[in-house]
């Protein structure tokens, strides 16, 4: 009778909404009015930049009458904004698919415009007052312009950045009186500045992209000032006072260099130094934080291979097929291969419970119910999750944790316990058994990384089990379980293809048949070797 009531007062739990189930109801709300919210930020965006038109970045000075041309100058640039924004999201959604990384280029563009501003008057009207003898196109390009645009790059990538570096570019010209030379100048500065640090790996790598970008930054920067003659598209006290100094415009060229130079290579000491801080702040994971999370002195990395060796040399091996399998379709690599590191890291407690660490024979489960066994089975993906909140994974290797085994059953057990029940003398009545109970809480993989690591898990673990891995057999296998993945509804939820999928199985099989390779058996090699399919411990051994 408790049972019965027992049940009843969880089942009156469960039809109970909680706390989290309303607020993501809400969140859900909100996400579906988003494009919104972005599209008013993008107004006020043009509308503060309308307002930084002014020469001296004073309100008062600033008229937005009816009859003024900066208003509808305004209102025209943020009706052309909010449209571009609008079409994105109906015809090329891939560009604005997240949320937040749009809200992070938005006031990353805000941020950008507003620091060019206040540069602008600091160099122009202060700095350069004390070097009369120094042409003002060098402090013009002393600023560090392609900054905004490499830390957008080491924060995310896509399609967004070519629309910010366009946005970017054509604000920077507005701010000097429609030069539209400047703007072209910030769009080929910032655009080579993303795509030199887009394969950083290390600190050094970073420098490296800057100097590059420093190179590119000082032959735009002369070729910008060519193109101006012996004019400045920008007007101050100061730059008046310099017009005294007659230069050449050789010379206005080679300063010009000289500062766009120094500009490009202090654009990435900005990106190195603003990066980490923005990784913290907004949860990103950069290619640099992935480098170091992949060293293998990691302390959590450290503790699986000391408590769950088997979990560690299988979390290796599926790295290596997930990684050469997102190399074949084009995903991040470097990010599925680092998530396969950490995906099994909630074995640590209960290393025991789990067959790759299981080496003598004895097997836990055998002495607990199946339905215990489902529960520690299932609560590694929580104890995982867990773990990596306390190190500071970041939210890209938690997703992996969480997704690995979307909402998969643990069928084993499930089976298992449906058997036991079905039994005359079981206390468990079969109708109790919920298959929900035996389901990995999930999500389903959300992404193409996610979808590949989770195959190559299932593959690995399945391939091991094979007793005879020939070519042909590990083949029929990998297509086996991708083809269970599909009908499961596995990877309902990720963006990835048939065509991606059988490049993937391609990769998965090229390496599995390297790791299950067959070797020459040496003269004298089974000498002093027990024989085939022997008892050991309650299991055959083959020699």
């Amino acid at each position: 009778m408790g049972k019965i009531e027992e049940s009843q007062q969880q089942e009156l739990r469960n039809l109970r909404p909680s706390k989290w189930s309303r607020l993501k109801a809400v969140l859900i709300r909100v996400n579906n009015r988003v494009h919104y919210v972005e599209a008013l930020l993008s107004v006020v965006l043009v509308l503060f930049i309308a307002a930084m038109l002014d020469e001296r970045l004073n309100p008062k000075s600033i008229d937005f009458g009816l009859r003024s041309s900066s208003l509808w100058v305004a209102v025209l640039a943020a009706l052309s904004l909010w449209c571009t924004v609008i079409f994105f999201r109906r015809q090329l959604q891939s560009v604005l698919q997240s949320t937040k990384d749009s809200l992070v280029t938005i006031l990353l563009l805000l941020t950008s415009v507003a620091a060019f501003k206040i540069t602008l008057i600091f160099q122009m009207d202060i700095i350069a007052g004390y070097f009369l003898s120094v042409p003002k196109s060098f402090f013009l390009f002393l600023i560090p312009i392609a900054a905004p645009a490499m830390i957008q790059r080491m924060l995310f990538s896509g399609s967004l950045i070519v629309l910010f570096n366009v946005l970017h570019a054509l604000f920077l010209g507005f701010l000097l009186e429609q030069a539209f030379q400047y703007g072209m100048y910030v769009f080929c500065v910032s655009i080579m500045g993303a795509l030199f640090v887009s394969q950083t790996r290390t600190r050094n790598s970073v420098h490296l992209a800057g100097f590059r970008t420093a190179i590119v930054s000082a032959i735009a920067a002369a070729v910008t000032s060519l193109s101006w003659g012996a004019e400045l598209p920008i007007y101050s006290d100061f730059v008046a006072k310099g017009m005294n100094f007659n230069f050449s415009m050789w010379e206005i060229a080679g300063w010009s260099a000289l500062g766009g130079f120094i500009g490009g290579w202090v654009s990435s000491a900005l990106a190195m130094a603003v990066t980490p801080l923005s990784e913290i702040v907004l949860d990103y994971t950069t290619d640099l934080k992935l480098v170091e999370l992949s060293r293998m002195d990691h302390p959590l990395l450290r503790e699986l291979v000391m408590k769950a060796p088997g979990t560690y040399h299988h979390s290796i091996i599926v790295g290596s097929l997930s990684e050469a399998a997102a190399e074949s379709i084009g995903a991040n690599a470097l990010l599925v291969r680092v998530g396969s590191y950490y995906h099994d890291i909630g074995k640590i407690g209960r290393a025991e419970y789990f067959v790759e660490n299981q080496t003598r024979g004895y097997n836990p489960h055998d002495h607990i119910r199946p339905s215990l066994s489902a529960k520690i089975i299932i609560s590694h993906v929580k104890d995982g999750k867990a773990l990596a909140d306390e190190y500071k994974l970041g939210s890209a290797i938690s997703d992996f944790i969480m997704q690995h085994h979307g909402r998969s059953l643990v069928s084993y057990f499930y089976n298992k316990a449906k058997q036991e029940a079905a039994q005359p003398d079981s206390e468990v009545n079969e109708s109790e058994i919920s298959e929900e109970d035996y389901r990995y809480p999930g999500p389903n993989p959300q992404t193409k990384e996610a979808a590949i690591m989770a195959l190559a898990d299932s593959c690995e673990a399945a391939t091991r089990s094979l007793i005879d891995p020939t070519p042909a057999r590990i083949e029929a296998m990998v297509t086996k379980i991708i083809t269970k993945a599909l009908n499961d509804g596995l990877l309902d939820e990720a963006e990835i293809t048939l065509r991606e999928l059988r490049l993937v199985a391609k990769a998965f099989n090229r390496i599995l048949m390297s790791i299950h390779h067959s070797r020459i058996q040496y003269p004298n090699q089974e000498e002093g070797m027990p024989p085939q399919n022997v008892t050991f411990l309650g299991k055959n051994v083959k020699s």
